[in-house]
Formats: structure tokens, sequence, C-alpha cells
């Protein structure tokens, strides 16, 4: 994950160089980058609380050692001030979105780059690449390297998307004693020539998810750098800029996961990388809401089984939702059966009752969780035998647990599964149902899902689920 760090220097708002201040910024994961300031930038004569803390979309600074910082989207958390030193010492802290290392930017508009290329976890052995190759012949032992060739994604908007590798070569000597070849794969996005950070921040999540799909498991980026140019002496020269910023959603401690263990590698798909990651940033426009359900059960190690089962049911029911619709009959013509029902509502009734069960009335022509999940099914009903040979069984498991969970119904009780290896075991083949879904929206065919289910249940180490 990206490392954390603490840096001293002088800090300043743009155009306002004139006035730094004395601070220390520090990085890390869990709590993002926060710049602590002996001073502030607001109006001395302004009281704590009189019209707020301030922001600045922009702080710049340099530190100690001479780098060059840009604080994006920065927001004062804190500000106080003594009587140590006549006026008052003021101190102040920011917290900023995005700690952008290596350069300034004169204002919000020209944070723009070429590039970006992440190195994910996983991402090294999900591409595969083989940069070494060795023989031995008579007692010489040969070693061959090869920089692999990119595989490149031309997708709509001018986005492009490619797997490289980058990393260094040293030579210690002459001639060599000693030769170090370290080398990294990593994700590489281009927007046209040159676009904001911000538009890059999207091809990236999307991308990450299409990552932890193939790999399995959650993906986090480990290193973010950015490519711009910066005129020197007028030539253009390329400029390293490395990015930091809070993740999302904690980062677990990452576990080994070897190609053999994978949904999809990329030498799976390395013929078809570019329509099967168009047909994804596609479908997620329409799925961004399921894909965030699907990728918070992944991320959240420490989820209660409850909160997974849930989260797991409510993104497939959302996933029917946007892809399916799913009406018995459509709006105008439920609307007279809506008004006879609300109408039969007893008058004895209380108000707050009243208005529960009209809102329980209002989207009754909606399915139900039975009904979508029986439509998933049927949809993928070749892919899903081999793990789910009674789906009716298992359908009426999921919704009496739903239900048991969500309304505490002691009628449901009895066939819903409370205890929690079977939970656990429910919740596994729900997601195996929702990747499923995203997979063949991708452009997975039958067969090759049928055979990926197999090994994904196996490997999860759920049985074939039959429940009587």
């Amino acid at each position: 994950m990206m490392g954390e760090f603490e840096h001293r220097g002088k800090w300043w708002l743009p155009a306002q160089e004139d006035n730094q201040i004395d601070g220390t910024l520090t990085y890390s994961p869990t709590d993002g980058a926060t710049l602590e300031l002996a001073g502030d930038f607001a109006d001395p004569s302004r009281a704590i609380g009189r019209q707020g803390f301030s922001t600045a979309r922009l702080i710049l600074g340099t530190t100690a050692s001479g780098k060059r910082i840009t604080l994006l989207n920065c927001a004062e958390s804190h500000r106080s001030r003594g009587a140590a030193y006549g006026a008052g010492y003021a101190t102040s802290s920011y917290r900023a979105d995005v700690a952008l290392v290596g350069t300034h930017f004169p204002n919000y508009e020209e944070v723009t780059f070429a590039s970006l290329h992440v190195h994910y976890s996983h991402l090294d052995a999900w591409s595969s690449f083989r940069y070494f190759d060795h023989a031995q012949e008579e007692g010489v032992t040969k070693i061959s390297y090869t920089r692999p060739a990119p595989t490149v994604a031309h997708l709509d908007e001018g986005v492009a998307v490619s797997v490289t590798s980058a990393g260094s070569e040293d030579w210690e000597g002459s001639p060599p004693r000693r030769v170090t070849i370290e080398r990294e794969a990593r994700i590489g996005i281009r927007i046209g020539e040159q676009a904001h950070f911000d538009k890059f921040l999207k091809p990236m999540r999307l991308t990450q998810i299409f990552l932890s799909l193939g790999v399995g498991t959650a993906v986090h980026p480990l290193k973010v750098t950015a490519t711009r140019e910066e005129m020197l002496e007028d030539v253009p020269v390329p400029q390293q800029v490395e990015s930091f910023y809070q993740p999302p959603l904690a980062v677990p401690p990452q576990r080994t996961v070897l190609p053999s263990g994978m949904t999809f590698t990329l030498e799976d798909i390395s013929d078809r990388f570019e329509p099967l990651l168009r047909n994804w940033f596609e479908s997620a426009e329409l799925l961004v809401p399921v894909v965030n359900l699907y990728f918070a059960t992944l991320t959240e190690s420490g989820m209660f089984a409850e909160h997974r089962f849930l989260t797991l049911a409510r993104a497939l029911e959302s996933f029917h939702r946007r892809r399916c619709g799913g009406q018995y009959l459509p709006p105008d013509d439920y609307e007279p059966a809506y008004r006879h029902l609300v109408g039969a509502i007893p008058d004895w009734i209380v108000q707050e009752h009243r208005d529960a069960l009209r809102a329980r009335l209002k989207y009754g022509y909606e399915y139900s969780l039975r009904k979508r999940l029986t439509d998933i099914f049927n949809a993928h009903e070749s892919v899903m035998r081999t793990v789910f040979p009674d789906d009716t069984a298992f359908i009426q498991k999921v919704v009496k647990t739903r239900n048991y969970l969500t309304h505490y119904d002691e009628d449901d009780r009895q066939n819903a599964a409370i205890d929690g290896l079977e939970l656990h075991r429910l919740a596994t083949g729900l997601r195996t149902l929702l990747e499923v879904c995203f997979l063949s929206e991708i452009g997975f065919t039958s067969e090759e899902l049928r055979k990926q289910v197999q090994e994904i249940s196996s490997r999860r180490v759920i049985e074939r689920i039959e429940y009587e």
C-alpha cells in the first residue's frame, strides 16, 4: 500500500508565496494527508467559529529536502490561538484529499497529466509477465531478459488502458560483476493528450474492480504515479509525480493469490482484452451502485456474516432492477389497484400506521426478491446448475433468511440460515451468482462460466449447495 511519510517544510497558498508558513505534512493510508501549520492562512482578525474553517483548492509546499508538493482539496480541521507571543501564536491543521509529490501547480485547473500509472496489489501475479528465462548447457548458465509488450485497450472518450511493466536496471562494475533488474506490472491510463487529475479517478476505479473480478479478491492501488511534461530551458521534460490519497475503504492485509487460483488472468484474455474491458466500462455505467456493494463485501474483511449476506442480496436485487426492470404490471396499470388497496385500509388504524401501509403498497407492482433471483437463475441456468442442483430450495432459503434478518419474523426463523457456517455458505453462493452476472456482462461465454464456477466453488470450499 502507499507508504507512510512525514515531510517538514514551508507551505503557502497559490499567488501568496510571500506568506510561507512552517509546517509538517504527514500521510498514512489510514488517515490520509494532514498538514500541521505553525500559523494559519486565515485573516488574523477572524475569530474561530465566526465564519467557520477555511478551505483551499490548493496548498503548495517545499520540503526541507527540496521536494515540491501540491495538496488538493484542503479543508481546515483545527485552528487555535494562544497568548504566548503577544497577539497570539496561531496553529492550524488541514486535511487534503490528495498529496501530489514532485511538482507545483499554479491553480487547480492546471492539475493535468499526460498519463497515470498504477501498481495494484496482485497485479504482478495476474499479468503473469515472464521477464526471465534461463538454461544450463555444459556448465554455462544462460539467462535472457525480455521486456513484455504492453496490452492496450482503446475505449470511448479517448481513454486508453494498458497493462505494462516498469522498473530499474542497475549494472555494477566494469566489466559488470552484478546486474540487478527489478520489474513490476502496472496499469497505464491515458485520456487524450492531457487530462485533469480528477478525470483519471473513474477509469482507475473501474479497472480496479475489473482486476478484482479476475483475481477473485479485492485489489488495491499500491503506488500511483502521474506523468506530465515540464519545460526546462524550452525543452519538454517528462516529470514523474507521485500521488497519495486515503482509500475510500479499509485495505485488509494482502494474502498471496496464485494465477492458478484466479478467476481469469491477463493471459486468459490477452487476445480480447479491449472488448472485455470496453464491455465492463459500459456496463458499469448502469451498475455502479451494484458494483460498489459487491466491492464492499470483498474489501471489508471484518464484515459480519449477516451484513455480508444482506449486502449481496441487495446487490443482486439492484442488479436485476437495473438490468431487467422487473414489474408485475406497469405503474399506470397498477394505480387503480393501489387506490383500491389504500381505500381498503380500515379507518380505525392510526394515521402513522396508515401512512406506513401506503408506502409499502406504493411499489407493489415491482417484483419480489424471490422473483428477481428466479429470473437471474433462469438466465444462467446451465452455468449455475454446477453449484446449485436445486435453485428453488436455495432461493427459498435466501428469501426466508433475508426476511428473518430484516424483519425478525419468527415465522421465517425455522427456514432461515442462522448458523454461522450456513450463513457464510449462503453468502458465498450469492457472491458466485453475482460474479456470474458480472462476467456475463463483460462477455464471457456460458461454457467459460461453467468452468470458472466449478473452479470458484472448489477454491472457496463450498460444497454443492443443496437444501432440503
